[in-house]
C-alpha cells in the first residue's frame, strides 16, 4: 500500500446516509449528499477500517492502480477520481484537476496516463452493501512500485469461471463469445487451462491479469476454457487443445490463425498479438510461405501436413526434425502395436540426437527412445548415459545450458531453466528402470534446485512444490504447501496437493476433513480425482462406511465423463472391493 490515506466511512459524514442508500441502490447521487464528502474534515484520526485492509495499490509508468480482496468492490456509480497535483488537465475523462478512472471492474480500478502525483479517491463497498467507505490516497512520493513488478495478490486462476475477468472482460461460453466475435468482427482469443497448472498460473498471473495485456487485446473477444469441465471436452478435441495453456486465436468464421502454448512472456505476446492484428490471414491462406505455413500447423498439432511445407524449406528449418518425430509418432498412435512403426519413431528420433547432440531437446528426444527401448541392452544403456551426461553437463555449465536452450521454448521454467534440466534429468532416471536409490537421489537434486524459486512467483512456486512431492519429501512439501495457502488462502488447487501430502504422512483423519472441503470446490477431473484420494483415506482410518457411500456415490454418477477419467473409475471400482 501505498501512503498515508485518510479514511472516512461514509455512514460518519453529513449526508452519508443518503450517500449509501444512493451508492447501494445504484441510483444517481443527490447533490447534496455528492458534496458531503468533499466538504467533510479529513477522517485521520478513524482506525483502519477493513475495507482499507482489503485494498492495495500501486503507482508507475503514468498509472495509479487499486485492487480489492473478494468481499469488496469498487462502487462505478460513485465519483471515483485522481485530482492531480497542481496539474491542471484539458483532456480525456477530465473535470479541472481532476481525472476520472480508465477503466473500473468490481475489484480493480485504473487511472492511465497521469502526468504527475497526486491524490485518488475511492469509494468502496463490501459485497454485502451494508456499508460504503471513502479512501483518499496520496501516490507518487518517491516509494512507489511499479505496477509490473508486484505480483497481483488476488488471481484470476482462483475465481475459475468467473465471467469478468479484472482488466477486461473473459467469457466462459464458446457460442456466447462466437456471438460477440462475429458482432463486432473481432478475432478470438481462446484461453485453454486448468487450475491445477503450473503453466497456467504463471500466465495468469504475470501476463492476463497485467493493465496492459487488456488494452493489447482490447479489440479482440476473449473466451476462458477449462479443460478439467466436462462441457469443454468436445471444444478441447475440435481444436486438439493436447497442451496447457495454449493461447488460441481464430477469426470470426472459426478459422485458426495462430496459437502460443506454455507460458510466455507479456513483451513476447504483445508481438505475437500485433503480428496477427497486422496480418489475421487464416492457416489455410498461408500457402504461399511454406516455412510460416509449416510453423503453425506444428503449433497447431498437424504434424504431418507440417512435414509437407517444412520439406519444401532451405535451407532445412529448424522445426524439421520435430515434424518428421511428431508424424512418426502420430503413425504409432493410429497402430500402437505395429513393432515397424515404433523402429521407425525410433530411428528418427537417433538421426535427430546425431544432429543435435548437445541440445536441450535431444534429452526429450532420449527420453522418448528409452521409453521405445524396454528390453535391457547396450544400445538402451548408451541412451540414458548420453541423456544423463548432458543433463548433468548442463547443470554444471551455464555456457553449455545457454547453447543448448538458445531456440527453445521453456515456457513456465523461463527464469528456473536449471529445475528444468533437473526435472527431465530424474524423469530420464525413472524411465531408465535404474535402482530405487538412484531414482530418489536424481529426484533429491531437482528439489535442491528448486529452492532458488520465489515463492512469489505462483506457477514456479507450484511446479516447485510438485518436485517435492516426486522426490517424497512429505515434510518440505508440507512446509511449502503451508507458506503458499499463507499467501493465497483456500487455493483449491493447494488444498488438493496438501490432501495428497497430508495422506502420504499418514495423518489420516486430518486428511478426511481436508478432503471433504476439497469435494465441495472441486468438479470435473478434479473432483473425481479428490474423490478417489478422499475414498483412499478412508479406507486408512479404518472409515469403511463412509468410503463405500463416498465411492457407490460417484460409480452411480451418469454426468462424469468415464471416458476421461478411465482410470480413476478403476482405481474407485478396485477400492470398492476392499470396503465390501
Amino acid at each position: 500500500m501505498i501512503g498515508d490515506d485518510e479514511v472516512g466511512r461514509v455512514s460518519d459524514l453529513r449526508g452519508g446516509r443518503l450517500l449509501v442508500v444512493a451508492f447501494l441502490l445504484g441510483g444517481p447521487l443527490a447533490p447534496a449528499a455528492a458534496a458531503a464528502p468533499e466538504t467533510a474534515p479529513p477522517a485521520t484520526a478513524a482506525p483502519a477500517s477493513p475495507s482499507r485492509e482489503a485494498l492495495s495499490t500501486q503507482w508507475g509508468e503514468n498509472r495509479f492502480i487499486g485492487r480489492l480482496k473478494p468481499g469488496y468492490h469498487f462502487n462505478d456509480k460513485a465519483p471515483n477520481k485522481v485530482v492531480m497535483a497542481g496539474k491542471k488537465i484539458t483532456t480525456g475523462a477530465v473535470s479541472g484537476t481532476a481525472i476520472s478512472p480508465t477503466s473500473i471492474h468490481e475489484r480493480e480500478i485504473v487511472f492511465a496516463g497521469l502526468p504527475s502525483p497526486g491524490e485518488a479517491t475511492l469509494y468502496v463497498c463490501d459485497d454485502a452493501q451494508t456499508f460504503c467507505d471513502i479512501h483518499r490516497i496520496p501516490f507518487g512520493g518517491g516509494n512507489d512500485k511499479d505496477p509490473k513488478t508486484k505480483e497481483d495478490p488476488f488471481p484470476l486462476s482462483s475465481q475459475p469461471g468467473a465471467h469478468a475477468a479484472r482488466n477486461g472482460t473473459w467469457l466462459t461460453r464458446y457460442d456466447e463469445a462466437l456471438k460477440q466475435a462475429r458482432l463486432h468482427h473481432q478475432l478470438l482469443m481462446i484461453e485453454f487451462f486448468a487450475r491445477w497448472c503450473p503453466g497456467c498460473i504463471r500466465l495468469d498471473t504475470e501476463v492476463l491479469q497485467q493493465p496492459a495485456f487488456a488494452e493489447l487485446t482490447r479489440k479482440m473477444t476473449r473466451l476462458r476454457l477449462d479443460v478439467d469441465r466436462f462441457e469443454n471436452s468436445g471444444l478441447v478435441g475440435k481444436y486438439n487443445a493436447k497442451a496447457i495453456p495454449t493461447l488460441l486465436v481464430l477469426n470470426s468464421e472459426e478459422a485458426e490463425i495462430d496459437r502460443l502454448t506454455d507460458f510466455q512472456p507479456l513483451e513476447v505476446i504483445t508481438r505475437w498479438v500485433q503480428t496477427l492484428a497486422k496480418d489475421p490471414t487464416p492457416i489455410a491462406g498461408l500457402q504461399q510461405n511454406p516455412l510460416l505455413l509449416g510453423r503453425r500447423l506444428l503449433a497447431a498439432h498437424r504434424p504431418m501436413e507440417a512435414l509437407e511445407q517444412l520439406k519444401k524449406v532451405s535451407p532445412p528449418a529448424w522445426e524439421l526434425p520435430q515434424a518428421e518425430i511428431e508424424t512418426a509418432e502420430l503413425i504409432v498412435e493410429l497402430d500402437p502395436n505395429a513393432t515397424e512403426k515404433k523402429e521407425l519413431l525410433a530411428g528418427k528420433l537417433r538421426q535427430a540426437v546425431q544432429q543435435e547432440s548437445a541440445s536441450y531437446r535431444s534429452l526429450e528426444w532420449r527420453k522418448r527412445l528409452l521409453q521405445l527401448q524396454k528390453v535391457p541392452s547396450p544400445d538402451r544403456e548408451k541412451t540414458f548415459t548420453d541423456a544423463r551426461d548432458l543433463a548433468d553437463r548442463l547443470l554444471k555449465d551455464e555456457e553449455s545450458l545457454k547453447t543448448a536452450l538458445m531456440s527453445e521454448n521453456v515456457g513456465e521454467f523461463i527464469n528456473f531453466e536449471k529445475l528444468l534440466v533437473a526435472t527431465e534429468r530424474a524423469e530420464i532416471f525413472e524411465i531408465a528402470g535404474r535402482d530405487d536409490a538412484e531414482i530418489q537421489k536424481a529426484w533429491e537434486l531437482a528439489a535442491k534446485i528448486g529452492e532458488k524459486v520465489d515463492l512469489q512467483c505462483r506457477g514456479p512456486s507450484h511446479r516447485y512444490l510438485l518436485v517435492l512431492m516426486q522426490a517424497h519429501l512429505w515434510s518440505q512439501a508440507e512446509e511449502l504447501v503451508g507458506k503458499l495457502l499463507a499467501n493465497n488462502p483456500d487455493d483449491p488447487e493447494l488444498e488438493r496437493r496438501r490432501l495428497k501430502i497430508l495422506f502420504e504422512q499418514k495423518k489420516f483423519d486430518e486428511a478426511a476433513q481436508l478432503g471433504e472441503k476439497c469435494l465441495r470446490n472441486s468438479y470435473g477431473r478434479n473432483e473425481v480425482w479428490v474423490a478417489e484420494n478422499l475414498a483412499k483415506t478412508y479406507i486408512a482410518a479404518k472409515k469403511k462406511k463412509e468410503a463405500r457411500a463416498l465411492i457407490d456415490r460417484f460409480l452411480g454418477r451418469s454426468d462424469i465423463d468415464w471416458k476421461r477419467t478411465k482410470g480413476s473409475r478403476e482405481n474407485l471400482e478396485k477400492l470398492r472391493e476392499q470396503v465390501l
